[in-house]
């Protein structure tokens, strides 16, 4: 009896601390659970309780570490989507940056002004929702203005139109603002005092207005109107700015380009004054010009009597215009027949007929040649007398020198003619045997027997003194 209650009461006094220690177990594993993170228990009981304990510390540490992991993979994760947005920004951009210099490329490579305000148009139109494109253009102090609409590039004319201060484009070009009205209906009165509009009248909704320039020089603006509220955004205002930034450029680019050109037209003028037009074309093909051999060609001399004596009683300002009259003349009846002018050496007159393009009546072209400028003379009130020489034959025509060059002809032909020239009378055509059988049968020609010529010894001469 005694024994069995001693066992009783042990047994009673064990199942008492061990549900004292369940009950601390418990606490602090309902503190631990309710923690952020499961904190380490504290216990140090050597039991089962003891290895529940261990085992929950153990899982706490797993479950702290998981936890850990699980935050730097959500902050990755977070950081990942930053950086994808990120990326996907920059693409768009390097997107939008790539296109701009694509139609950058395209504009500025345009040299005609209709043909820059057609591809901004396009490029405009495609990219914004509008319905006119506005453009002033100033140059040589003079400001030109276009519409375009529809796709049709319009120069406008219209003085109310273009003198209207309140014309978007005078205001921007004259402020050097920019101007961006979302709603221009409610909003113009911050810049002009009447309601925008469209060339047609109609009042415009969203208006994005731009000034532009080169080299610091202020060149034009640029309009885009839409009769849309709400029309544009700050993206397409960008847009809208590099698309002016090529139109200067471009613009002065055309500038350039016609000057360049105007001074290109100038120089082959120039060149054509100097030079037929095939040795014209040949040296500035291949930078060079090859001599050729001509068989049948007629030369030209005239010389004025008495040169010297007279001009010794004029002045020299008379004297270089009473030349300059003549050789005019002479230059423009040249041009009639068909007839190359080579050089003016002093008061004579050298021409000749039959090149660069060989033709089979070169005697009868300069013959007519040579009575004209007889006709003139003898009509012309001038103070000279003028001789004149024909001879025909082969002659060597190109070009002298590299510097100030100068294209001549050589060989006995031009002797001749010179000689036939000289041996003439004032007013009269004196021509070779040469030439007299290549016209005999047109013109009415005086035999004048054997002359002796210098270095020629005695030759036929005849002169020449109307057409039959």
């Amino acid at each position: 009896m005694g024994i069995s209650l001693i066992a009783a009461m042990f047994i009673f006094w064990k199942f008492f601390i061990l549900n004292k220690q369940v009950s601390e177990l418990r606490a602090k594993t309902d503190f631990a659970l309710q923690s952020d993170t499961l904190i380490k228990i504290e216990y140090t009981i050597e039991n089962d309780l003891g290895k529940i304990a261990d085992n929950f510390n153990s899982l706490g540490s797993r479950y702290t570490g998981q936890l850990s992991q699980l935050g730097e993979y959500a902050n990755m994760h977070k950081e990942h989507s930053e950086l994808s947005g990120k990326m996907q920004n920059i693409e768009t951009s390097f997107s939008q940056i790539s296109l701009i210099t694509d139609i950058g490329k395209d504009i500025t490579s345009s040299l005609g002004l209709n043909q820059i305000l057609s591809k901004v148009f396009k490029y405009i139109y495609s990219s914004m929702t509008i319905d006119e494109v506005h453009l002033l253009v100033e140059k040589n102090e003079n400001r030109y203005y276009y519409v375009i609409r529809d796709k049709n590039v319009q120069l406008v004319t219209k003085t109310e139109w273009i003198n209207n201060p309140d014309n978007v484009l005078n205001w921007t070009f004259v402020n050097n603002k920019e101007l961006f009205l979302s709603d221009a209906k409610a909003n113009y009165e911050q810049y002009v005092f009447n309601p925008i509009t469209l060339f047609d009248n109609r009042e415009a909704g969203s208006v994005l207005s731009i000034p532009f320039g080169f080299n610091t020089k202020q060149t034009g603006s640029i309009a885009i109107l839409s009769k849309k509220e709400g029309a544009f955004d700050p993206y397409q205002l960008d847009f809208v700015r590099s698309i002016a930034s090529y139109i200067a450029v471009a613009i002065d680019n055309s500038n350039l380009f016609e000057a360049l050109d105007g001074e290109r037209l100038k120089s082959e003028s120039l060149l054509l004054n100097i030079l037929p037009s095939d040795v014209a074309t040949e040296l500035k093909q291949t930078g060079k010009s090859e001599a050729k051999l001509y068989g049948n060609v007629s030369v030209l001399f005239t010389d004025f009597v008495n040169f010297t004596g007279i001009s010794e009683q004029m002045s020299p300002t008379e004297l270089v215009q009473e030349i300059h009259k003549n050789f005019t003349a002479f230059d423009a009846i040249m041009e009639k027949h068909g007839i190359e002018k080579i050089k003016t050496i002093g008061d004579a007159y050298l021409a000749v007929c039959g090149l660069p393009n060989e033709v089979e009546d070169h005697a009868q072209c300069i013959t007519k040649a040579a009575l004209d400028i007889q006709e003139f003379m003898q009509s012309n009130d001038g103070k000279f007398k003028i001789r004149i020489g024909i001879h025909s034959g082969p002659v060597v025509a190109g070009i002298v020198g590299v510097k100030k060059f100068a294209y001549d002809i050589w060989g006995d032909t031009v002797n001749m003619a010179s000689r036939m020239e000289s041996n003439s009378e004032a007013g009269k055509i004196n021509i070779s045997a040469a030439t007299y059988e290549l016209i005999k049968g047109e013109f009415v020609c005086e035999h004048r027997g054997k002359i002796n010529a210098k270095n020629k010894g005695e030759v036929d001469m005849y002169f020449v003194s109307a057409k039959k």
